[in-house]
């Protein structure tokens, strides 16, 4: 089954990124600057293997690929780089902290109950 679907990423992940280039140029022409939100090719690299992570997952029901693809996301930190952890604002901290415990709670899930 995980062959019907393997293309399936391929195919989204231009689209993505497409996206992301559209929304760039909207953010770097408008006043949401403002918030410290400011798209970098690691926010790319985030929404990129996170989508693919998900759309994995939910294709060809492969955890194992899926959340290989979700934990790789962490390792581009889609927010600002420089900023030390204690100095982030809540919700970056509540997103990073989400995502690391939907990761192990599918790795325990993956190892310990699924038959």
């Amino acid at each position: 089954m995980f062959e019907t679907y393997f293309f399936a990423p391929v195919i989204f992940c231009p689209f993505l990124l497409l996206m992301f280039v559209n929304i760039v140029t909207m953010i770097q022409n408008s006043k949401i600057r403002k918030i410290g939100f400011i798209p970098t090719w690691f926010t790319a690299g985030y929404l990129l293997f996170t989508a693919s992570g998900i759309l994995l997952w939910l294709l060809s029901k492969d955890m194992a690929i899926a959340l290989g693809n979700f934990g790789i996301a962490l390792a581009f930190d889609p927010f600002d780089q420089k900023m030390k952890w204690n100095d982030r604002p809540l919700y970056q901290k509540a997103l990073l902290i989400a995502h690391v415990t939907v990761l192990f709670a599918g790795l325990i899930y993956m190892t310990f109950l699924k038959k």
